[in-house]
Formats: structure tokens, sequence, C-alpha cells
């Protein structure tokens, strides 16, 4: 057996080398392989630790850290044999809830003895991956002041003032969305492309999305009024987002999106510049991943 550990140490919820050496000693004392611990210095190296573990063969490759340090390892394994271990250390850990791993480090690493391996599906579009949510109206622009803190938060309270200051001063812009089945023109607040229930933490915005059904919800909230908005802002706050009467949503396996400009957007958390037309595809089972 042989399985990478590639720890981020400054996420959020930052875990020290010593201890998660420690519990791996102490989870793999009985199995005979190959059990590393390697420091990332960076995204780049982050890609770079997780693609030569999969050139390698590794069976396992476990992202310790927040949803960042998850989304680089998880990309550079699509498509491969070797499966997605995660340690969740951020703030969100979106792809950790849906996967049911906890927060604790040693039950984490535990899931080789107790969880259980799927194929979970995988988003494509701009020439990138995403796991769990692709978004490209003001959660992007919430995304980006939450990422550009000097400081490392955690929790949900950070985002209640940054989520009421991208409210004022965000525009609209027009939409068109065409799917197999259907061609709309929308002027969002919200508009985020679902692969799992939740953007991260406790923030559902598409409580019906399963991983692993081959498809991927679209939710948008379309331009409300002032209240109404503040009004949609508690609700994804509470859990409750899916019961706003400004809320739709639909399935889609694939989706052509035309903004009238290039701009941002943001994919498992983190905000990217890309193209003014985008196309989102669905990879079915592309992804092994350890879950409990």
């Amino acid at each position: 057996m042989k399985v990478r550990f590639i720890l981020n140490p400054t996420s959020g919820r930052a875990i020290g080398l010593e201890a998660l050496t420690g519990v791996v000693r102490k989870v793999f004392s009985s199995r005979r392989g190959i059990f590393e611990v390697r420091l990332a210095r960076d995204d780049l190296h982050t890609r770079s630790l997780s693609e030569e573990a999969a050139r390698l063969g590794y069976n396992y490759v476990f992202a310790c850290g927040g949803d960042g340090t998850v989304h680089q390892v998880a990309s550079s394994l699509v498509g491969t044999p070797t499966v997605l271990g995660i340690v969740p250390a951020g703030s969100g850990n979106a792809l950790a809830r849906a996967m049911n791993i906890p927060p604790d480090i040693e039950q984490a690493v535990a899931v080789v003895k107790k969880g259980r391996i799927i194929n979970m599906d995988v988003g494509s579009v701009a020439q990138r991956f995403f796991f769990t949510t692709a978004s490209l109206a003001i959660e992007a622009r919430i995304c980006k002041t939450y990422n550009s803190l000097p400081t490392n938060p955690r929790g949900i309270l950070p985002y209640i003032p940054i989520t009421l200051f991208e409210y004022l001063r965000y525009h609209p812009q027009s939409v068109t969305v065409k799917t197999t089945d259907r061609t709309l023109r929308v002027k969002p607040l919200l508009f985020t492309v679902a692969n799992t229930p939740i953007f991260g933490g406790s923030f559902v915005v598409s409580p019906y999305s399963e991983p692993y059904d081959g498809v991927f919800e679209v939710c948008i909230v379309d331009e409300v009024s002032f209240m109404g908005g503040l009004a949609t802002g508690l609700q994804l706050l509470r859990g409750r987002l899916h019961r706003s009467r400004h809320y739709r949503s639909f399935e889609i396996g694939e989706m052509e999106v035309e903004r009238s400009n290039d701009g941002l957007i943001q994919l498992d958390g983190e905000p990217v510049m890309a193209p003014a037309r985008l196309e989102f595809v669905v990879l079915p089972g592309a992804l092994r991943v350890w879950a409990y």
C-alpha cells in the first residue's frame, strides 16, 4: 500500500505536521507499505505532489487542508485509479461534508478502515475541474473578498459583513443559458451549478444534490429588491434558500452560459477569471474518493 498525505500548513484550522504524522503512524501501524506526509509550499507544489503520486501508482492521496487544497489535489487525480482522501482543516470543508468526513484528524484518516470508496461526478468548465460548486454571480465576488482577507478567518461570522458589502455594490448582468431542452435569459443575483448541497460551512444552496447521480443542479436567484435580497440572504444563512420564492433550479448534464464580458467565477470556493462564454459539462464518476 502506498499513501501520501499532502499537508497545507496555512489552512484555516492548521494541522501540525507532528500531530498528523502521529495519527498516520497509529492508523497504519498494522499495515505494510509507504505512508508519507509531505508539506506543500503553495498550490503549484500541491498539484505537483498529487500528480507525482498518481503517476507513481499511489493507492490514496489525502488532501490535508481547506477547500483550496482539496480542489488542487482532486484536480490532479481525476481519471486516475488513485483515491482522494480528505483531512478537513478549512473554514468551509464543502467536499469533506458531502463525504461525511469528520473534522477529527484520526477519524478522517481512519476512513481507509471504516469508510467506502465512491466514484463521484466531476464538473468541467473553462478548462478547469470543480467538485462541489461553481458560481458566476455574487457568490464569486464574496469568495474573492473572503479569500483576500489578511488573516485566515474561520466560521460563518466573517461571511455576514462580506455578503452585505458585496450585495450593496453588486450589479447583476444578463446571462443566456442554453441546455439540451431549454434556453433562458436571466439576470441573476445568485447563479450556482451544484454537485453537492453546500458551498461550505452551513451555506446550503442545493439540498437534494448528490455527487454521484450524473447530473448537476443549476440554482438561480433572480435580481430582487433590496429587502427581498436581505430576506433571501437570511434564508441562505438558515439553510433554507431553496424555500425562497425567488429561487429556482433545474438539472443538467451539460450547459452553455453566455455573459456579456469575461469575468469572475468561483470553483470550490476559489475565485478565478473566466471567459464570457462558458460550457459546463458533467464527467460522471470521474473521481474516486473516500467517504463515510
